[in-house]
């Protein structure tokens, strides 16, 4: 859900009017238009930076993630939001508005695809989705608490050759 709500973020920012909904989550789709956004495939590339800070004692971890955006419209096939849809696309594969939009949520986009059309009816009422893909690479940060040791106590006992014991106790801090 990390990546959907960055894209919803990024779509927001546009101000375009549409109601963006995650896929593949429980619930009743809502009333036509509505879009709804997919992260396909996601996957590592390249090699993580790792940074551990002595004082917060946090690793953190920043991993290049790529993966594939999908958004779908679905609105009746005489709906002045197909249009709007289609220039939703022209505008994140050409505008440098629109790409400033996806950079400010800490996503760079690599290509768009084209669009695709799928007719659904449903009763006696023509539904179409337009869908196109983005392919998005952005960067994965995690934190993660390390545990550290600031003080040691051992008590033992030292035995010599001829088997007498001598109790010690060492204490160190670190």
């Amino acid at each position: 859900m990390l990546y959907e709500s960055k894209i919803i973020e990024a779509l927001n920012r546009l101000n375009l009017g549409f109601k963006y909904v995650l896929s593949d989550r429980n619930g009743v789709e809502p009333e036509a238009p509505y879009v709804l956004v997919s992260v396909l495939a996601p996957r590592d590339i390249g090699s993580a930076n790792k940074n551990i800070s002595s004082k917060t004692n946090i690793e953190s971890i920043s991993k290049p993630v790529q993966f594939l955006c999908r958004l779908t419209l679905h609105a009746l096939s005489t709906d002045i939001k197909q249009e709007d849809f289609e220039s939703l696309r022209i505008g994140i594969a050409e505008s440098d508005t629109y790409l400033s939009s996806f950079s400010q949520s800490g996503l760079g986009v690599l290509s768009v695809g084209d669009a695709m059309y799928s007719s659904t009816p449903v009763d006696t009422v023509m539904y179409k989705r337009s869908i196109f893909d983005i392919q998005i690479l952005t960067t994965r940060l995690e934190d993660f608490s390390v545990n550290t040791i600031s003080e040691v106590d051992m008590i033992g006992k030292l035995t010599n050759k001829d088997e007498t014991e001598t109790e010690i106790q060492v204490e160190v801090e670190l």
